[in-house]
């Protein structure tokens, strides 16, 4: 049985792992990986048709911990304790549910002092003790409880030996009873490492020249008005054509580097006729992965210049889920005859796009599997080229899974 803490607003944890809220889909899911030996179930619930029509959750079925994920920024926002005999709970050391302890109203009382008035649900026969970032929820009280009008928990009376027990908890940010709002990412999950804030594009005459990146490093030292407050934000823009070295100055290290080892792109070269001898010293292109910043950048392998930027939306629908986290961008797109704009988004479908643009050329269908052994169980994926100089991966429910720039001479 798998024996947790919990800390109001902030997270649960063990001797060997911390699921903070505020985290993101991917760190979590990493977390979990990492720690299969005490884990042993982790289910993922989300809607494939609309995937951000509702929640993520992962459930640890076998310890009854239900993980709640906001769709659209993929951070943790609610952690939720559903079946407590499966699991050992703690609080600042003190076991408060174990087979051997029970989770009785005053129990809880005992082990987290005084609390605010809760409320009481005649008809659901249900009771909610809230305190900061930390709800219980007391379940079948019975019709039998009297309810006196004095403040705090002793305005419910119960029968002796018929004191009701914890059914549910609930773990989130902030003061407000059951408002699950989004957390700032926890500063323990930083690591000195560089995430993406947000991104836009850079366009001049017509084109797309690079990406202008707010970056979040973790701050020197908590801000003296708001200890909470550990981000600081830098800007910076990468350009097509620059460096490794510019790439490295403005916006740091790669997660990893990816060489490519073949291109079954070029069956389509107009001119596939290669000397032998010009073969030999073609030198492969090679990615920067910014995991972090749910972004690839491509460079040429002969210059070691920018030839494309990738960004990635991270759907769980996707062939490439839980490989970035996802890509918060904000991009300018326009249709350059007619006038047309649209602010795209990873809440964009393509269909809002296709409106702003007369074109309706078939796409290139997109197969992604491992190995030749294995299929790939959420389908072919649509390119779309757009403008010359942009290529959205759009998947079978309409929406967004990567976007490519590139320069129209590559």
């Amino acid at each position: 049985m798998l024996e947790v803490e919990i800390t109001q607003q902030r997270s649960i944890h063990t001797t060997k792992w911390e699921i903070i809220l505020g985290m993101s889909l991917y760190q979590v899911i990493k977390i979990l990986k990492q720690n299969d030996d005490q884990i042993k179930s982790v289910i993922l619930v989300y809607n494939d048709k609309d995937p951000l029509s509702a929640d993520y959750t992962l459930n640890l079925s076998n310890d009854s911990i239900l993980l709640h994920f906001d769709s659209i920024t993929q951070r943790l926002k609610l952690i939720e304790l559903y079946d407590l005999k499966k699991v050992k709970l703690k609080y600042f050391g003190n076991c408060f549910n174990s087979p051997q302890i029970v989770p009785t109203i005053e129990n809880i009382n005992e082990i987290f002092g005084p609390t605010r008035p809760g409320d009481y649900n005649r008809e659901s026969q249900s009771f909610l003790m809230h305190f900061p970032g930390l709800t219980f929820f007391f379940n079948q009280i019975g019709p039998q409880v009297e309810t006196k009008p004095m403040h705090g928990l002793h305005s419910l009376q119960f029968p002796p030996g018929q004191s009701p027990v914890v059914s549910k908890i609930y773990i989130y940010y902030g003061n407000v009873p059951l408002e699950f709002s989004v957390p700032p990412l926890p500063v323990s999950c930083f690591n000195r490492s560089v995430f993406l804030d947000k991104l836009s594009n850079i366009v001049e005459n017509q084109r797309t020249i690079g990406l202008t990146c707010r970056l979040m490093v973790e701050a020197h030292a908590p801000k003296p008005y708001d200890p909470d407050d550990h981000i600081d934000y830098l800007d910076a823009t990468v350009h097509f054509d620059d460096t490794c070295q510019d790439v490295l100055s403005v916006i740091g290290s790669p997660n990893s580097v990816y060489y490519k080892t073949d291109d079954k792109i070029k069956i389509h070269n107009p001119s596939p006729t290669i000397p032998l001898s010009q073969r030999s010293q073609d030198k492969s292109d090679f990615y920067y992965n910014y995991i972090n910043f749910g972004m690839d950048i491509l460079f040429d392998g002969q210059s070691h210049t920018v030839k494309k930027f990738i960004l990635h939306t991270n759907f769980p629908c996707h062939y490439l889920f839980d490989s970035y986290f996802p890509c918060n961008f904000e991009l300018i797109v326009r249709n350059h005859v007619t006038g047309k704009e649209i602010t795209v988004t990873p809440s964009t479908r393509w269909p809002a796009i296709q409106e702003i643009f007369d074109n309706r050329h078939s796409p290139a269908i997109l197969h992604r599997s491992s190995s030749t052994n294995t299929t790939n169980p959420f389908g072919p994926t649509f390119c779309h080229l757009v403008n010359d100089d942009m290529i959205f991966e759009v998947m079978s429910n309409g929406y967004i899974a990567s976007i490519s720039f590139f320069n129209e001479r590559d």
